[in-house]
């Protein structure tokens, strides 16, 4: 629906500037859905944020979404709850489904949402045998997205490689910018790169649920949950 109000909360490095950036760029490209009614920063590693966090309670936005590390995702997320906040859609960027966090946070952690590279649960055949081959290698599943990315690029540079023939950075460079490559383990199962050299693929989109459930919500060909609006924000 439009109006939606929105508060962030930034970290005070040029990641969370540009994570602040990306969001208002967003939001004015669809004018009318959301509204930013705050926005600070903060600094990594701070063992305090109660007064950043009253100053979200008292803005009264509808989504809250914080720009950190997972040090301080734990530790703004344990505030948070302490101070009694409750929003329509919680998220940390990239943090919320660590098992790190779940174990300090218990159920705090649920109905957070997160947007990562990558996820085991993805499911694309390539993906499922990824996971048995890398657990077969490395004696355990691999527990976050580096794995995967990093295996995706090598193939994509073979593939470029393969394409042109030689080993020349120029010829490399022009067939990167036409890579097409199928049945890839990344979200859309496409490994391509847009005009500004960036790869070219939608994040995933998961959000934790109770019993250490993780759904993924994002993108459409792999969803396995919805969407769900944390209870405490519908009293």
């Amino acid at each position: 629906r439009k109006g939606l109000k929105v508060a962030l909360a930034l970290e005070n490095t040029d990641h969370g500037v540009d994570y602040g950036n990306g969001i208002k760029k967003w939001i004015q490209e669809r004018g009318g859905y959301f509204t930013v009614v705050f926005s600070e920063s903060f600094d990594l590693g701070s063992p305090d944020f109660s007064g950043l966090l009253q100053k979200v309670k008292n803005a009264h936005a509808d989504i809250f979404l914080a720009d950190a590390h997972l040090q301080d995702y734990i530790t703004m997320h344990r505030q948070y709850v302490q101070a009694g906040l409750h929003h329509t859609m919680i998220s940390y960027g990239a943090r919320g489904p660590e098992t790190d966090a779940r174990k300090a946070l218990g159920d705090a952690t649920d109905y957070i949402f997160a947007g990562i590279w990558w996820s085991k649960n993805l499911p694309y055949p390539q993906v499922k045998k990824f996971v048995d081959d890398y657990k077969g290698f490395t004696g355990r599943e691999p527990d976050s997205w580096y794995a995967a990315t990093a295996y995706e690029a090598v193939r994509g540079l073979a593939a470029a490689i393969e394409k042109g023939g030689a080993l020349k950075k120029a010829t490399i460079r022009d067939e990167l910018r036409k890579l097409d490559l199928r049945e890839s383990l990344l979200p859309g199962q496409v490994l391509r790169f847009g005009k500004g050299g960036q790869v070219d693929t939608p994040f995933v989109i998961v959000q934790n649920k109770p019993g250490g459930r993780v759904d993924l919500v994002y993108p459409k060909d792999a969803t396995n949950g919805e969407a769900v609006v944390p209870p405490t924000a519908q009293k």
